[in-house]
């Protein structure tokens, strides 16, 4: 079997807090917040995996470790078998090549003093073997037709664009370089429902002819189940549910998993009394002992207050592993 893609092992990421003068005079620290706790994933070639989970528990934290833009307090990334740096500073640049990223805003991603053409040529620009700049803007207008624009929009500014041809422009910019793996941060969150289902069928379009490798990152669990292979659940910082999308929307096992969807409506005739996860997401600051959800799970045990379950079969559930819930 060929390796997985993409590979992280414990990832974590710890931002210190700011101290305050006291704190400081005595070289006190302040500690910090664990945006993320401790990851380990792996995606395969050719798959969409999705993450899911509330506002807060590290999914776009996660997303910029993988890309270098944070460097880690712990953990490693493998690419394509080999580890890589963890900053994108240090990484050569075949890697950064291969490796992009489609950012949430598609009104502050893009530069709007430039012209589209110059902003997705820039990734070439920067490489060291750059072409010269007529075949880059020849390469610009080829990448706008196929994200459905006009080669003649290269001359344009981004103001001149909606929101949806705005993020079409973000992904043209992202296959500049013909990347092997995408991480896509929210890519439809800020557009209409009709422009949100053009954009992601163009992804899905651009990976079936590209071969394309993405990690899907999204609120949206209509987004999620339209778009993803696999899906894993984030919850503070930690992953606590991964297994192909089939499993997560028919029969979840983490109870986190299920509050999720059992708070979404239903459209298809069933009578549902939709639920919304009890409880309040727990502060990063000062995160709950043992599993991070005990506080909201109504199967919590001592057990789970005391120790944190760790990641095996897919699922993070003490409650599973022992079998006195049922899974």
């Amino acid at each position: 079997m060929m390796p997985a893609l993409l590979q992280a092992r414990d990832l974590a990421c710890v931002f210190p807090l700011p101290r305050s003068l006291p704190d400081r005079l005595a070289r006190r620290a302040r500690g910090g917040v664990a945006a993320v706790d401790g990851v380990s994933l792996t995606i395969d070639r050719g798959e969409t995996l999705g993450l899911v989970g509330e506002s807060g528990c590290g999914k776009s934290t996660l997303a910029r470790l993988i890309v270098g833009l944070h460097r880690p307090s712990a953990g490693s990334l493998a690419f394509d078998g080999a580890d890589v740096a963890p900053s994108v500073r240090d990484r050569p640049a075949a890697l950064r090549r291969r490796l992009q990223m489609i950012f949430q805003d598609p009104y502050a991603s893009l530069n709007p003093r430039w012209r589209v053409g110059d902003i997705i040529a820039e990734p070439l620009a920067e490489q060291p073997d750059a072409p010269p700049p007529a075949e880059r803007q020849a390469r610009a207008g080829d990448l706008l037709a196929r994200v459905g624009l006009s080669a003649h929009d290269a001359r344009r500014h981004p103001h001149e664009f909606s929101g949806g041809q705005r993020q079409r422009i973000a992904i043209a910019r992202a296959l500049s370089t013909q990347p092997d793996f995408l991480v896509c941060d929210e890519p439809t969150s800020a557009l209409d429902v009709s422009v949100q289902a053009q954009v992601l069928n163009l992804m899905r379009d651009l990976q079936e002819a590209e071969g394309l490798t993405y990690l899907l990152i999204s609120h949206n669990l209509a987004v999620i189940h339209h778009m993803a292979d696999r899906v894993g659940v984030m919850y503070l910082g930690r992953l606590v549910e991964i297994a192909p999308k089939a499993e997560i929307f028919g029969r979840p096992r983490h109870p986190y998993t299920r509050a999720l969807l059992a708070a979404l409506p239903r459209m298809d005739g069933v009578r549902h009394q939709r639920q919304a996860v009890a409880g309040e997401v727990p502060s990063a600051l000062s995160p709950p002992s043992g599993c991070h959800f005990h506080p909201r799970c109504p199967f919590a045990r001592d057990r789970c207050r005391a120790e944190a379950p760790a990641l095996t079969g897919g699922i993070a559930c003490h409650g599973v592993a022992e079998g006195w819930i049922d899974a």
